[in-house]
């Protein structure tokens, strides 16, 4: 019991005193990080997509999809909706007001509007933004869509802030 105490103190004191530090190196790009490759399945009532978002167009200035990110969808087409689950390694580079880099994961549930034969498009409209989510599971494409909306009491929502990403 000594021996593998005194083990684990040599093993922390070599980590914390020769290994690189994640702090030293916040130039962090999209490529140093690997995420699942792009991937879309359909299995009976089911859809997987999983890959990493990449920001096509977008005015929004202070929510913004990480460069760093992976992403895994999961549709039932039984209770029709989607379960979005987004890790994002945010740097100083993606957003000046982080120190350092901050890895943060979202999940959001969208309601399936319609699924076809290979495409599935679904929504979730959250209090100041509404997101959109379309899937062709034939052309393995997938589309993310975000426009902030003040419909539902967001006041300080900006109908001319959105984001349009796709799935690589």
């Amino acid at each position: 019991m000594i021996r593998l105490g005194f083990f684990l103190i040599v093993v922390m004191v070599f980590i914390l005193n020769y290994c690189p530090s994640s702090k030293a190196d916040s130039n962090l790009a999209a490529d140093d990080v690997q995420s699942p490759s792009k991937r879309f399945v359909l299995v009976d009532n089911y859809a997987f997509i999983e890959g990493r978002w990449k920001r096509t167009e977008g005015t929004s200035k202070l929510i913004r999809m990480a460069t760093i990110n992976t992403v895994s969808i999961t549709c039932d087409k039984m209770s029709m909706t989607c379960r979005e689950t987004i890790a994002q390694l945010v740097t100083p580079k993606d957003e000046p007001w982080v120190g350092e880099p901050s890895l943060f994961i979202y999940e959001t549930t969208y309601r399936i509007i319609d699924w076809s034969d290979h495409t599935i498009y679904a929504k979730y409209s959250a209090l100041v933004a509404d997101f959109e989510l379309k899937i062709s599971i034939k052309d393995k494409f997938a589309e993310r869509r975000r426009r902030e909306t003040k419909a539902r009491g967001g006041e300080t929502s900006d109908p001319n802030m959105f984001e349009n990403c796709t799935l690589e």
